[in-house]
C-alpha cells in the first residue's frame, strides 16, 4: 500500500527514539488508510511511539487497536507490560511479561528477548507483591548467573515480603 514508505520511516525513527519524526511519518501512514497487516503495524508503532513519550494510557489504547486487528507479535505484550507496570498496574503488567516471555521462549528467533523479559517478569511479580512467583523467578535466574548481587537481593527481598526473614539471611 501506498503507506509503506511512511510507516517504515516511522518505524526507523522510533527505533532511534525520535518521537516528533516517527508520530509525523506513522499520522501519514495512518491518514493513508491501508488496510491489513499495515495498519496493524502503524497501531502498534503509534503504541510504542506514545510509550517512549510517556504518554501511557494512550500508548494502552493503541496497542489494543493493533491487538483487536490481529496484532500479537511477541513486542506487543512486551510493550503493553511496560506501559501497565508505568501506571502502577503490576498485575496486569506481571500477566502481559508472561505472555510475551511464553511467546519469546517458543520463537527462536527471539530467544535474545528471553533475559529482558525474565528480568522485567520477576520485577514485576515483586512490585505485584506474588513472592512466590518472585521467589520462583530470580531462583530461575540465579541459575544462569549465581553470584549476581542483584538477582541475590532481589531473591532475599522476595523472601522478607513472603515473610521468610530467616531464609532471606
Amino acid at each position: 500500500g501506498r503507506s509503506r514508505p511512511f510507516l517504515n520511516l516511522g518505524a526507523y525513527y522510533q527505533r532511534k527514539s525520535m518521537t516528533e519524526q516517527a508520530e509525523r511519518y506513522l499520522a501519514t501512514a495512518e491518514a493513508l488508510g491501508d488496510r491489513g497487516g499495515l495498519e496493524q503495524n502503524m497501531r502498534f508503532n503509534s503504541g510504542v511511539v506514545l510509550q517512549l513519550k510517556k504518554k501511557h494510557p494512550e500508548a494502552l489504547k493503541a496497542l489494543a487497536s493493533a491487538e483487536a486487528l490481529g496484532y500479537t507479535d511477541t513486542s506487543l505484550h512486551y510493550h503493553r507490560a511496560e506501559s501497565l507496570f508505568a501506571l502502577g498496574q503490576f498485575a496486569p503488567a506481571l500477566e502481559s511479561f508472561s505472555i510475551a516471555l511464553d511467546k519469546a521462549e517458543k520463537n527462536p528467533l527471539q530467544h535474545s528477548l528471553v533475559p529482558t523479559l525474565r528480568i522485567r517478569r520477576v520485577e514485576a511479580a515483586m512490585a505485584a507483591q506474588r513472592f512466590d512467583e518472585a521467589i520462583s523467578g530470580f531462583t530461575a535466574l540465579l541459575q544462569a548467573n549465581p553470584n549476581d548481587p542483584r538477582l541475590l537481593l532481589g531473591l532475599g527481598m522476595a523472601r522478607v515480603g513472603k515473610g521468610e526473614t530467616q531464609a532471606a539471611l
